[in-house]
């Protein structure tokens, strides 16, 4: 939770209660009346304040920059996988993939569905099977064209978020 100094309605509610009190006289310098702050602590408080609010935007406009770098670098991987997955499925559609295989695709698809996770698009996004333990007859695996389809939705919704956040196409990735 946010404590109340990072709070941007809060300092930013601060910093209109004290542009009244200048507006309005009520300051020591003008009313010599004990309680009323002075021109200085209005100024100081109001700095504070604004300094809050900056701080902190400068903070999420790094985080955003970094989810946005993140989820490029995932972008190009899933157009990578995308690509291999899509010449193995015309050459065998109905092959099984292998453990290292889902577990690659996997290590991108899962951490770009928690970068999407807000979006309704992501009730529709799977991960491929993975083989349980102990299993040798491949029941439970996805095939080449099932790996292209749920990277095909994820590309779908990779271009919708890209379009909605970063307002940028794909373009420049594939």
């Amino acid at each position: 939770m946010m404590s109340d100094n990072s709070n941007f309605e809060v300092n930013a509610e601060r910093i209109y209660d004290n542009l009244e009190l200048l507006e309005k006289g009520r300051v020591y310098e003008l009313q010599k009346a004990p309680g009323v702050p002075k021109c200085a602590t209005l100024a100081n408080r109001i700095r504070d304040d604004v300094d809050v609010i900056v701080k902190e935007l400068n903070e999420r406009e790094g985080t955003e920059a970094t989810d946005e770098e993140r989820f490029n670098l995932l972008a190009k991987l899933l157009g990578g996988l995308y690509a291999e997955f899509s010449a193995l499925s015309k050459k065998q559609p109905d092959a099984l993939t292998n453990a290292f295989k889902t577990d690659q695709v996997n290590r991108v698809l899962s951490p770009l569905k928690k970068i999407m996770a807000s979006e309704d698009s992501t009730q529709y996004l799977d991960l491929l099977l993975e083989a349980e333990d102990g299993q040798t007859n491949g029941k439970g695996r996805s095939s080449y064209s099932d790996a292209v389809i749920i990277m095909s939705q994820y590309k779908t919704a990779c271009d919708e978020f890209r379009l909605k956040y970063f307002n940028k196409g794909w373009d420049h990735l594939w």
